[in-house]
């Protein structure tokens, strides 16, 4: 159910019910492995109510669905949809145990903590508040929650808690408020480390590119990790300059700059019908939007598509009028320009229509382990990109290629500017904020051995 709460823009949010109900079953399932569960405190402890939320803890808290349908949008949801007729305790064996309480009450489980989901019940029900969260993982798992069951009761409280404990951890919570696209808080933390760096004032000079190096080296923890490279750099960007905001928006739109490139408009179906005319194709590919593409096993083997081929010998491949027809992971423009490979090599010297395609052809030849496909597209890209060394850097240190990174790490080193103001699409996708960091350590190591060499 939507929700006009400014806090609830955030994907966790989003969530269908259906998914959630899902998730629900697998932690019942779970709990079958784990210790009896216990009943939690006064006033959850009321075996006169009319249903059971138990946590991934296994406590039981006996709730009441009027309540929970009063202060959550997810739960008056939730609790529309239809429900299991109660058990007759009379009936209940080890089968519905895990699904009914000893009194014949449904049973929910939750992936909350006990804590967590008895701070938040204690401020749905008519009673005094709970004390404050007193760690900054209690504010973000129970904020986490009440976002998710769209409590906006709970909301605000818990993102006073989360404030108040984050400020004492504030690199912590910039990440977490980046995971969770809370800009408000984003913001908050990124002015509480921007004020205790104090690099801006009255007769002080101006940061420096190597102002920008250092913090990033310092506040940089392995937390940051797998979030993009784009929360890093903006992170310093305010800390240094100033102006690194918005922190939240994750850019991932494609650059669609079109090239007057014939290749990039070539049409699978037309180019192949005169070969298909002489040659019927032998073996069809679905692709994961459910367009088919015909083609030929003798071009699909040339190509050491041998994952491809041997899915269309087993005998539950399905076919189409006798040929077999392989089911693929990929869509139409992918498998298109991968069938297309199978039968032109590629051009080196070629433009892209977009800026992500030899990517996307290197990523998905990688994927059917089509060697000399995946070698030529990521030639390609690596040809039409070489004078953008952070993009090729990013691109490279999120997909292995060492060499590459090592020299697209030094030549963006050696341009002393571009890494402190220049920002590129990769770092929203695919460049991590660990990559960065290793980039501003090799600029540090690099410029501590330039000074080493000039006092020599």
């Amino acid at each position: 159910m939507a929700s006009s709460h400014p806090y609830l823009d955030c994907s966790c949010t989003q969530l269908p019910v259906v998914y959630c109900l899902i998730c629900l079953l697998a932690f019942k399932y779970i709990s079958r492995m784990t210790a009896p569960p216990s009943i939690a405190h006064s006033p959850f402890d009321d075996t006169t109510a009319n249903t059971v939320l138990r946590s991934c803890d296994n406590v039981d808290f006996y709730v009441y669905k009027e309540v929970l349908k009063l202060a959550s949008p997810f739960f008056d949801t939730l609790f529309s949809l239809p429900q299991p007729a109660p058990a007759p305790v009379s009936d209940q064996d080890s089968t519905t145990e895990d699904e009914f309480s000893p009194e014949g009450l449904p049973i929910i489980p939750v992936p909350e903590e006990s804590g967590v989901l008895d701070y938040i019940l204690r401020i749905c029900y008519p009673h005094p508040n709970p004390e404050q969260l007193s760690s900054l993982f209690l504010a973000e798992r129970t904020l986490i929650a009440a976002l998710k069951y769209e409590i906006e009761a709970v909301i605000e409280i818990a993102r006073d808690d989360f404030i108040r404990e984050g400020s004492k951890s504030p690199v912590q919570m910039y990440m977490f408020s980046c995971r969770q696209n809370l800009e408000n808080e984003a913001q908050i933390a990124a002015n509480l480390l921007r004020n205790s760096y104090n690099l801006a004032g009255w007769g002080k000079p101006s940061p420096t590119n190597a102002d920008f190096v250092r913090i990033g080296i310092q506040i940089y923890s392995d937390d940051f990790g797998q979030l993009p490279a784009i929360y890093l750099y903006r992170l310093l960007r305010h800390i240094c300059f100033d102006d690194g905001g918005p922190f939240c928006v994750c850019d991932t739109s494609v650059d669609t700059n079109a090239q007057n490139d014939d290749e990039s408009h070539w049409d699978l179906s037309t180019e192949l019908q005169a070969i298909l005319t002489d040659y019927p194709a032998d073996i069809f590919l679905q692709s994961s939007d459910g367009i088919i593409i015909p083609t030929h096993k003798i071009f699909l083997r040339v190509a050491s598509a041998s994952s491809i081929l041997s899915q269309s010998k087993e005998a539950d491949c399905p076919r189409r009028n006798g040929i077999p027809m392989v089911k693929l992971q990929h869509p139409t423009d992918v498998l298109t320009k991968l069938v297309r490979a199978c039968y032109v090599p590629l051009d080196h010297t070629a433009r892209r229509l977009h800026v992500d395609d030899d990517l996307r052809l290197f990523h998905a030849a990688q994927f059917y382990n089509m060697r000399g496909i995946a070698f030529a597209a990521k030639s390609r890209w690596l040809s039409n990109v070489a004078a953008d060394s952070l993009t090729v850097y990013m691109v490279a240190s999120s997909n292995g290629w060492t060499e590459e990174a090592k020299r697209a790490a030094r030549d963006v080193v050696l341009d002393e500017i571009s890494i402190c103001t220049r920002r590129v699409p990769e770092m929203n996708i695919g460049g991590t904020a660990r990559h960065y960091y290793a980039l501003l350590k090799h600029s540090d190591a690099l410029k501590q051995g330039l000074q080493a060499v000039k006092q020599y």
